[in-house]
């Protein structure tokens, strides 16, 4: 169940939902679905509005992506550029570099932060691989 400030303090985050929850069009329904989400997702975008504490090196990078999709949804830029700032910093490996990579180039309708996590990539490859022998060998791996 959800108290009634909740709408009001959305609201004051979001232009969406302030339309959503107090605009001409706005939505009656007691519950209100949110689609092409993770349930632990809005739940970070709500725990970010509220200044809760994010443990955000737990989350993985789809989950970020989750995030990212609601920040941009929601019209929440500061939420944006904090999962931004947390693409700069996704823990990475020899062995993780790629698929990381990988996942990054799937979310390009996102080119503000997967150019970011791409170029996190590069740059830990750049530093771990100092020589095009070594890129080389990596690559044909």
């Amino acid at each position: 169940e959800i108290c009634d400030e909740v709408p009001l303090i959305l609201g004051l985050f979001s232009p969406v939902f302030k339309k959503e929850f107090f605009g001409l069009a706005r939505e009656t329904k007691d519950v209100i679905p949110v689609r092409q989400t993770t349930l632990e997702s809005f739940d970070k975008m709500c725990d970010y509005i509220y200044g809760k504490t994010i443990e955000w090196e737990e989350l993985s990078v789809e989950e970020l992506f989750d995030v990212v999709n609601l920040a941009e949804r929601y019209q929440l830029p500061r939420l944006m550029d904090e999962v931004k700032s947390q693409m700069e910093i996704v823990p990475l490996t020899m062995e993780s570099v790629m698929e990381v990579a990988d996942t990054g180039a799937e979310f390009i309708q996102f080119p503000s932060v997967s150019d970011i996590l791409l170029n996190t990539c590069a740059n830990f490859l750049k530093n771990n691989l100092p020589t095009e022998g070594q890129l080389l060998r990596f690559t044909s791996n």
